[in-house]
């Protein structure tokens, strides 16, 4: 499997054109299959081998994962679901759940229970290779202790407040697990809060759901709910729900009042869906630098993840963003760009506004 992955990975063509494949008549669903046994640790490993083989071969210069180049698919509607609109740590818990499946069940079960596809799942493991999954007990506490010493896991829980669910998805462990560390360290757990009764006025919710078509776990946020109580809120008021994400705008996070929504620059409504706010910033963090190359290592991304993103954003707000660099030229803002530059500015301040009130409150 491990072969097949590399194979693929290094040269771009189907497995089925590699030395070793005469005989393996399954070698195409062993690969789709693949994703579902990533892990970190072998992902690592696997990226290593593939260099120690280019490197074998004295070839130095070339990227681990070939692909063509991303902007032959500038300006293409493509089908099928974004993959960003996945939440990552949701497809590994799905995983966790389904582990003593086989592997093509375990792929279609998180992608039914996701509403996606097979091929996003696998695309999104591939990317982020979900945590190992130790079946024993003992095995989940030794490898959490070994992550989360003492002195660590007090300044997690204590000193920055993180809940006991956040620190398990950094470790790949429950929020149980975690809890019972605390306990075995002599960690005091704080008491729980007692859930409060918020009553949602029907005339708030249709105006911020149905004309202003903000998203409800939106609303949910800015009352203080979950999703799913907004949800029923909705169905107590008579309020007709849209399909899930059509043409819902989803704010950035701590903006809680409809006057923080009210002062969003107008010129990123149309890109603020899904993960857009997300998109956003990574253009305009990447802006600074000379070339998509140098912004993407310097975010911490892959240069097609960045390219993409860019092309999702110019086709989304309708104007060109970026003028490419070229030799002995670096890369520079349009006067759109700028605009949108300005404009994220502009609306991180309301954010960081946004959280400072609710701290405060």
């Amino acid at each position: 499997m491990a072969r097949s992955q590399l194979f693929e990975r290094l040269s771009g063509l189907p497995v089925s054109q590699a030395p070793f494949a005469n005989g393996y008549s399954d070698l195409r669903d062993v690969v789709g299959s693949f994703p579902a046994y990533l892990t970190p640790e072998l992902a690592a490993g696997l990226h290593d081998a593939a260099l120690e083989f280019l490197h074998g071969h004295h070839v130095r210069d070339e990227p681990v994962s070939w692909h063509p180049p991303l902007s032959l698919l500038s300006g293409l509607e493509l089908p099928g679901p974004d993959p960003e609109s996945i939440d990552v740590t949701k497809v590994h818990q799905s995983m966790l759940r389904h582990d003593r499946a086989r592997l093509w069940v375990k792929l279609r079960a998180t992608a039914e229970e996701l509403g996606t596809t097979m091929d996003v799942i696998r695309y999104l493991l591939e990317e982020n290779p979900a945590p190992r999954s130790p079946r024993a007990s003992g095995q989940v506490m030794a490898s959490v202790r070994a992550a989360l010493p003492p002195p660590e896991l007090a300044e997690l829980y204590l000193g920055q407040r993180l809940s006991l669910d956040e620190i398990g998805r950094r470790v790949g462990a429950s929020g149980q697990t975690i809890g019972n560390l605390a306990r075995d360290y002599g960690i005091s757990l704080r008491k729980a809060a007692r859930p409060r009764r918020i009553f949602v006025d029907r005339s708030w919710l249709y105006e911020q759901y149905v004309t202003r078509r903000r998203s409800l776990a939106d609303l949910a946020r800015e009352a203080g709910m979950s999703t799913k109580t907004m949800k029923l809120w909705a169905a107590r008021h008579n309020i007709a729900l849209r399909p899930d994400g059509a043409g819902t705008i989803s704010y950035p996070p701590h903006l809680r009042t409809a006057r923080q929504v009210a002062a969003l620059p107008a010129i990123l409504l149309p890109a603020m869906r899904g993960c857009g706010w997300q998109r956003l910033q990574r253009f305009a963090a990447a802006a600074i630098y000379p070339g998509i190359r140098a912004a993407a290592e310097g975010l911490g991304l892959s240069r097609e993840t960045l390219i993409i993103q860019i092309n999702r954003l110019e086709r989304d707000l309708g104007g060109q963003l970026l003028v490419r660099a070229k030799r002995g030229q670096p890369m520079t803002l349009t006067a759109f760009g700028a605009e949108v530059v300005s404009a994220v500015a502009r609306t991180q301040e309301l954010t960081a506004a946004g959280l400072g009130e609710a701290m405060e409150a």
